[in-house]
C-alpha cells in the first residue's frame, strides 16, 4: 500500500513536469484517474490519449484497470490507480507507443536491471527468505496496454458512454426511439458477433450487415431510421475519441416509397354499411364509434389552424 507522502511525492512531479511540457504535437496526453465521482459501484480506471498516425489527432485508448476495481474502499482503488498512472506515465515518456510493437523498448528498459517485471508465474525474494509474487501491476501494464489499444474501449464502455451522454442531450419521447434501436443492435451484435468484445472491432461490414438484417425484416424507412441512431452513436463515440471516425454517416441513405393508405369510395363505403347492418350490426357499431373519434380529432385540428370542417 502506497503511502500519502509517496503519493503526494508522485502527484507533485508529475504536476511539475506537465507544465513545462507546452509542445503541441505531444504524442500523448497526460494519463488521469477516474473515481466515478467516488462511486465503488463503478469501475474506476486511467485513461490516455495517444496521437493516431493515421489521423495524427490524439486518440482515446482502452482504459486500464489492473486489478483495482476488486477493492472495497476509495483509499485502496487510488493507491493501485496511481501506481498504474505512474508506471504508465513513465512508459510514454521513455517510447511506448500503443500502435507499434514495443518489445524491443521493453527489454532495453527492462532487461538486466533490478526493476525488470518477472515473468508470470515467477517468484523473488521479499527479503525475509519467502518466495514473493511479483508486482502485478508491473507484470501486467505493458502487455495490457498494448494489448487493449489495439481495439479501444470494450463495447460496454462504449454503450455506457454513449447512453450517459444522450440521457443529458435527447427529449424524452426521442431517446426512447433511440435507445430501443441502440438495445436492437446490441441483441443483435451478441446474437451475430458473440465475439466482439471491444469498440475497435465494430466495423462499417458489420453495421451493413445489421442494416441488411432490419431492411429485410421491415421497410427501407424503417432501416433509415436506425442508420441515423447508429450514426447518432459513432459521432458521439468519436467526439470523446473512442473511434476515429464515424463510418456510419458515408453509409448510403436507402430510397423509401411510402405507400399512401387506401380510401375507400362513397359508394363501397355505403355497401360495406348495408352488408353489416344485415350480417354484423356489432361490429358496425364497432366501426362507426371508431370513425367517429378520427373526425373529432380532425375536427379539432382543423379548428386550431383557423379552419372548421363542417
Amino acid at each position: 500500500m502506497l503511502t500519502i507522502k509517496q503519493i503526494l511525492t508522485f502527484a507533485y512531479d508529475s504536476e511539475y513536469e506537465s507544465a513545462y511540457d507546452l509542445s503541441e504535437k505531444r504524442p500523448f496526453s497526460q494519463p488521469k484517474i477516474y473515481t466515478g465521482n467516488g462511486d465503488l459501484n463503478k469501475r474506476w480506471y486511467v485513461y490516455f490519449s495517444f496521437r493516431d498516425p493515421g489521423t495524427c489527432r490524439l486518440k482515446r485508448q482502452t482504459p486500464i484497470y489492473g486489478n483495482a476495481n476488486g477493492y472495497k474502499t476509495k483509499e485502496e482503488r487510488l493507491a493501485v490507480l496511481t501506481v498504474l498512472q505512474k508506471t504508465l506515465l513513465r512508459l510514454l515518456r521513455k517510447g511506448f507507443n500503443p500502435y507499434k510493437d514495443n518489445t524491443e523498448l521493453f527489454n532495453s528498459l527492462y532487461n538486466g536491471t533490478s526493476e525488470a517485471p518477472k515473468a508470470e508465474g515467477s517468484k523473488e525474494d521479499d527479503g525475509t527468505g519467502q518466495p514473493k509474487e511479483p508486482n502485478p501491476i508491473e507484470r501486467q501494464l505493458p502487455k495490457q496496454a498494448e494489448t487493449e489499444a489495439e481495439n479501444g474501449a470494450t463495447l460496454d464502455e462504449a454503450f455506457s458512454l454513449d447512453a450517459e451522454i444522450k440521457s443529458e442531450t435527447l427529449q424524452p419521447s426521442s431517446q426512447r426511439s433511440y435507445n430501443s434501436h441502440i438495445n436492437v443492435f446490441r441483441k443483435w451484435l451478441a446474437e451475430n458477433r458473440p465475439k466482439m468484445e471491444y469498440i475497435g472491432q465494430l466495423d462499417k461490414q458489420t453495421v451493413l450487415d445489421f442494416l441488411k438484417h432490419i431492411l429485410k425484416n421491415s421497410s427501407a424507412r424503417n432501416r433509415n431510421n436506425y442508420r441515423a441512431s447508429l450514426s447518432s452513436l459513432f459521432s458521439t463515440l468519436e467526439e470523446h475519441e473512442y473511434v476515429s471516425s464515424n463510418f456510419v454517416k458515408r453509409i448510403k441513405v436507402y430510397k423509401s416509397n411510402p405507400k399512401r393508405n387506401k380510401s375507400y369510395t362513397d359508394t363501397q363505403q355505403q355497401e360495406i354499411f348495408d352488408h353489416l347492418e344485415k350480417e354484423d350490426p356489432l361490429l358496425l357499431l364497432f366501426i362507426k364509434f371508431v370513425s367517429y373519434n378520427f373526425f373529432e380529432a380532425d375536427r379539432g385540428l382543423s379548428s386550431k389552424s383557423g379552419r372548421y370542417r363542417s
